[in-house]
């Protein structure tokens, strides 16, 4: 094993330790972007991202997305005709090279000169496929399983948090909704207040 793969192994073992000992768990509401710089940084991978399914499964928009320079801008993505159309709800889906002539219809893929590619799908607490996780590489890969399976500690941690954030904008839409009915209701109130002191006047009570 030369001085890059050692460095490589020591790196993921690092990853492993992090998430066995929670504490890449406490990040709040940069857990994502931690999660895909971690990875992106110990699988060497050139792009790694986790992506949110819109509600028919067509699009994805990405959540967090990182380079080997650090966070990129976030873009929406339809899925047909790419890898991750055999990554939503199903089993790591993963290509260790060729995955350009494999999906040509994927300009994305073309244009960025990725290699090798590694999916892992995202789920709720009902087993319902929310997004991915995925890993992608501008040279081929060969222990495609010892990455797949660090892939797949993280999936289902990035999945929950993904859960959560989604019921947790539920509940803020659904709080604003009802602060706007309280709102309006209130209006309706000092109005009605207003029009019986009004007629109050007038019949001289």
């Amino acid at each position: 094993m030369d001085s890059s793969e050692l460095l490589k192994l020591r790196k993921q073992l690092t990853l492993i330790n992090e998430t066995v000992s929670n504490e890449i768990y406490n990040l709040g509401d940069s857990l994502f972007e931690q999660i895909v710089i971690k990875l992106n940084d110990a699988l060497d991978a050139d792009y790694t991202f986790i992506g949110e399914l819109n509600d028919d499964k067509t699009e994805f928009t990405t959540i967090s997305l990182s380079n080997k320079d650090g966070l990129m801008d976030n873009f929406s993505y339809e899925v047909k005709d790419t890898p991750c159309e055999f990554v939503v709800g199903q089993t790591p889906c993963s290509y260790s090279k060729d995955i350009t002539l494999l999906f040509p219809k994927d300009q994305l893929l073309v244009d960025m000169g990725i290699e090798a590619y590694i999916g892992i799908s995202l789920y709720d607490s009902k087993s319902k496929p929310t997004g991915i996780l995925v890993c992608m590489f501008k040279e081929a890969i060969s222990d495609i399983k010892t990455y797949e399976g660090i892939l797949l500690i993280f999936a289902s941690r990035a999945g929950a948090e993904l859960e959560h954030m989604k019921l947790y904008a539920s509940l803020d839409d659904h709080k604003k909704e009802l602060e706007t009915k309280v709102l309006e209701r209130t209006k309706e109130l000092n109005q009605i207040n207003k029009e019986l002191e009004v007629s109050n006047q007038e019949i001289g009570l």
